[in-house]
């Protein structure tokens, strides 16, 4: 997978997630995703390209983490 397309799809997961306004921040040897939800800073260092599938699935994962984890935040 290329390295674009790697990107596009990640910032497609954050969107779907209901993370608003996803970037992706070039940061040396990795690349930083930010955006926020709900108000509150969403963030994660990647690698700059995927090395296997599962990088896609790990960074997903740990959006929904931090989504879950504010979300969880403001019901209590």
């Amino acid at each position: 997978m290329s390295t674009l397309k790697h990107f596009r799809e990640t910032l497609a997961d954050a969107a779907n997630l209901g993370i608003e306004g996803a970037q992706i921040i070039e940061r040396g040897k990795h690349v930083l995703l930010s955006g926020l939800y709900r108000g509150k800073p969403v963030t994660h260092f990647m690698s700059r390209s995927p090395s296997d599938g599962r990088v896609r699935k790990n960074v997903r994962a740990h959006l929904r983490r931090r989504v879950r984890e504010i979300a969880n935040q403001e019901m209590a």
